[in-house]
């Protein structure tokens, strides 16, 4: 009786080690995508990032243009591409209620140094056809940092 309750034990054990990793997994990926779309937004391939790395849920809700003209005028105020980007947070939630998103959300902050500005880059992901996908970014000026 003791042996199977401790076999159960090590069992339930196991499962959620694998969950963990499998979690952990899932955020690396998600974080590593949303790198990508922050370089190429740098580069201001802002047309490349709509095509191939925005959501469709996130499409639904603005425009191409829309987000090109938002992206140039985030870009003319950052002064090119940045020197240094840290994380220093990260979330996974399981829906967004305040937009109406059901699914697991990802979002990612990080102090990032631009030539002209210090911001904090909040950039939100979904997993759509099981790829994750922008689908919200936010930069706000980072007062904790001296300017450039």
């Amino acid at each position: 009786m003791l042996i199977s309750r401790l076999v159960i034990v090590g069992l339930c054990i196991c499962l959620l080690l694998t969950a963990a990793v499998s979690l952990a997994d899932q955020t690396d990926e998600a974080r590593a995508v949303a790198m990508t779309i922050l370089q190429k937004l740098e580069q201001k391939k802002n047309s490349e990032v709509w095509e191939s790395h925005v959501s469709n849920w996130f499409k639904e809700r603005t425009t191409k243009p829309a987000f090109l003209a938002n992206m140039t005028l985030i870009q003319s105020q950052l002064g090119g591409i940045g020197s240094h980007r840290e994380l220093v947070q990260q979330n996974l939630a399981n829906s967004s209620p305040q937009v109406g998103y059901r699914g697991e959300v990802y979002s990612f902050m990080f102090a990032t140094t631009f030539p002209s500005a210090n911001v904090y880059e909040m950039i939100v992901m979904i997993k759509e056809d099981s790829t994750y996908r922008l689908s919200g970014i936010q930069y706000t000026p980072n007062p904790n940092v001296s300017s450039p």
